[in-house]
């Protein structure tokens, strides 16, 4: 038994077999994770995946608390002890009505400059 035991904490360690519970938020989950998880499954076909999907913030708290292996969140991150390493950068783009008045800056629009506008109809 101990070294059965032993066994599988050596083939979890060298990602051999196990069990990996990935926390993620529902449009990393439905966007990024389709062409990550196949390949990693591919690779580790004796690691069991289980996903996990949440708010970035409850995502948090999960991963800090042991809950989940790995999360993709969003930064910026409220709990002090992860540890992350940044893996895409998103360019989020404001679409508005041709006849608004921001449809004619060619200049890039500031967040203060929608902090100004009724959004709301």
């Amino acid at each position: 038994m101990v070294e059965q035991l032993k066994k599988e904490m050596e083939d979890i360690s060298q990602m051999k077999k196990g069990r990996l519970v990935v926390g993620s938020m529902p449009i990393t989950g439905s966007t990024i994770l389709p062409f990550v998880l196949p390949a990693f499954q591919a690779a580790y076909p004796d690691i069991q995946i289980s996903l996990v999907e949440e708010t970035s913030s409850n995502l948090e708290s999960l991963t800090s608390n042991g809950q989940t292996d790995i999360s993709l969140l969003s930064l910026p991150l409220r709990e002090d002890s992860l540890v992350y390493e940044t893996l895409l950068e998103e360019e989020i783009v404001l679409a508005v009505p041709p006849l608004h008045p921001l449809a004619s800056s060619n200049e890039p629009i500031r967040i203060d400059q929608l902090a100004k506008e009724d959004l709301s109809r």
